[in-house]
């Protein structure tokens, strides 16, 4: 009988602590694996005590979620601004510099006729006096080389000016064009951003689900803790009025009976609490009562489909850190830019080879909880067949029953761990998210 009751005592409480690591660590809620998915297309007709289908979550994040409808709208208003005020810019200096370069031209065309003339003149002999004929007197001659040369200087100085113009206005084209070059780059990685950031906001939607599920997974295992725990309390209370334990013991297990009672109690806060932040991000009631829909695990095809060498690239052209560093190396050929990128890319290889390792190691896992439901049932047909019998004990009979509803839980927590794992390897390889 001691034995009994130690054994009762001993999966109680570690069922309890079994589930609470991931309680303390995920904050999540809760998911019944029996429900129906009988959810509402339209995410405005969701109501609070409705399924909410984890196919629906970008939907209803995008038409209910105003943090997300404001990032949309800043990648609209981007994707409308562009460099076109810029470009236009650049194009009225490089007309305006074709212009200068023409009345260059023209310049330096007039500059060396003027040139030619008085080089013509400069060869020959200036007449002594008059011509009686109506020539060119001294004094003509002298004033028309004048003239030219008057015209030579001022047309060398046009030309000085014009050039001077043309560097001025090729250093600001070359300036302009630097900063469209820069402006490109802000905008390309600024879209990256905001639509690296909407996805995030999706995952992290699902994640909670997906928390949320394997929370309520886990109430199972503390309820059954605590039928256990009552029936322990009650044989104490039973071998106290026998005299075979003292008081001290019985206070000792109704103590250990209320602390489990107490962590049931919190686990089903931390349910409410969390679909009342699921709620929220989708737009519906704060109630914390929604219902989520079934998730089921990634068959063993799909898993098998995973291949590193094919999927990594996929998803590298596609993260967020990958996509910035190759837009600002294509503005900035430095070598710092060269191993920015270089960096980025090795960053998310390896994350993405532990992520799908830990796809592999997650369906292992499955199957070890399988092997041990497949145990826990044969074993439980065997206590059944004893009970009927009357070889063992009602207190033996319903230990078997527990430890066989713990081995059930255990698969379909197994089988969630599978579906994150899962998830998490198409968001790196669609999405680019690590």
């Amino acid at each position: 009988m001691e034995r009994i009751i130690a054994g009762l005592l001993a999966g109680g409480m570690l069922a309890a602590l079994s589930v609470m690591p991931a309680m303390a660590e995920d904050g999540f809620g809760s998911w019944s694996p029996t429900e129906e998915n009988t959810g509402i297309e339209d995410p405005q007709e969701l109501e609070p005590s409705a399924n909410l289908r984890f196919d629906q979550i970008r939907k209803v994040l995008t038409e209910n979620n105003n943090s997300v409808k404001a990032l949309e709208q800043n990648l609209e208003d981007l994707e409308d601004q562009g460099t076109g005020e810029l470009q236009d810019a650049v194009d009225q200096l490089e007309q305006l510099q074709s212009g200068v370069r023409a009345a260059q031209a023209a310049v330096q065309q007039a500059l060396s006729q003027v040139e030619g003339q008085i080089g013509s003149i400069g060869g020959q002999t200036p007449p002594a006096g008059g011509d009686t004929e109506g020539g060119d007197s001294g004094e003509g001659y002298e004033t028309m080389l004048q003239t030219l040369t008057m015209q030579k200087l001022i047309l060398s100085a046009l030309n000085v000016t014009l050039t001077a113009d043309t560097v001025s206005l090729q250093s600001q084209i070359a300036t302009l064009e630097s900063q469209l070059e820069s402006l490109d780059t802000t905008i390309e990685t600024s879209k990256n951003t905001l639509r690296d950031a909407i996805n995030q906001i999706v995952k992290g939607t699902e994640t909670l689900y997906i928390g949320i599920a394997t929370m309520e997974a886990s109430v199972g295992d503390l309820q059954r803790g605590l039928d256990a725990m009552d029936r322990v309390v009650a044989i104490y209370e039973k071998q106290y009025e026998l005299g075979m334990v003292s008081q001290y013991d019985v206070e000792s297990m109704v103590y250990q009976r209320s602390t489990l009672n107490s962590q049931l109690e919190s686990l089903q806060f931390q349910i409410e609490s969390n679909k009342v932040t699921l709620e929220g991000m989708c737009g519906l009631d704060l109630r914390g009562n929604v219902r989520l829909g079934g998730l089921s695990a990634p068959t063993a095809e799909e898993v098998a489909g995973i291949n590193y060498e094919r999927d990594m690239p996929l998803g590298q052209k596609k993260n967020v850190d990958v996509l910035n560093a190759q837009a600002e190396l294509e503005n900035d050929s430095s070598d710092a830019k060269k191993y920015e990128l270089q960096a980025a890319k090795d960053s998310f290889a390896y994350n993405f080879k532990v992520l799908c390792l830990t796809v592999e190691e997650k369906e292992r896992l499955v199957g070890v909880a399988e092997e041990a439901l497949a145990f826990q049932e044969r074993t439980f047909s065997i206590t059944e067949k004893q009970y009927e019998l009357g070889m063992i004990s009602q207190e033996e009979y319903l230990s078997g029953q527990s430890d066989l509803l713990s081995a059930q839980s255990q698969v379909e927590t197994a089988q969630l761990d599978l579906f994150s794992a899962y998830r998490n390897y198409i968001w790196a390889r669609d999405y680019g998210l690590i």
